[in-house]
């Protein structure tokens, strides 16, 4: 296996080193990773996460850790030994007994729900993509962000400088049912 060096920083030394995010940063770097790209020309590159999803593959471990920010400025996506094909049978079994051979990967404060049953989508992704986001742009672990009354993430008061219509939307992709959030990154985009 050959994998390309990834020459930058990880978006957590990124975090540590400059704080807080933008909203424009955060918008430009998730664009990087969900632009769906364009069937009709060739040359159009879709982003990473995209293209994993339109290959019916999962990540299941996207942190900020696992996000470098390359010298250009660019997102790279790296460790991809969590990777898992989406099949029907993964689709619809989850996490029954004809199931069980499933490595579960989680990372606390990113992984959603689900995952801890053994069951990874798409969905699952863009929940932990939306934690990340979280992270980025409070500078902040998202499990130092649950309410311990409630166990709901409160997170919008260390964002000031996030949109209402931003904020809304980062809540809408972190649902708590995969059913809610986006199906694909080009409901993202």
């Amino acid at each position: 296996l050959v994998m390309e060096k990834i020459k930058g920083e990880t978006v957590e030394q990124w975090i540590t080193r400059n704080g807080k995010a933008s909203e424009a940063t955060a918008l430009r770097w998730m664009q990087q990773l969900v632009t769906p790209g364009d069937l009709q020309n060739p040359e159009s590159v879709p982003g990473i996460l995209a293209y994993l999803h339109a290959h019916h593959l999962v990540h299941r471990d996207i942190k900020p850790s696992n996000l470098m920010v390359q010298p250009n400025g660019e997102l790279a996506l790296i460790d991809f030994g969590g990777v898992r094909e989406l099949t029907q049978t993964s689709q619809t079994m989850g996490s029954s007994p004809l199931n069980r051979s499933t490595t579960i990967i989680t990372s606390p404060g990113y992984s959603p729900p689900e995952q801890s049953n053994g069951q990874s989508m798409i969905p699952s992704d863009f929940y932990a993509l939306g934690r990340t986001w979280v992270s980025l742009l409070t500078g902040r672990i998202p499990i130092d962000l649950i309410d311990p009354q409630t166990n709901q993430l409160r997170w919008r008061h260390h964002a000031p400088q996030v949109s209402k219509p931003f904020a809304d939307w980062l809540d809408a992709i972190m649902s708590a049912s995969p059913d809610q959030r986006p199906q694909n990154a080009s409901v993202i985009y």
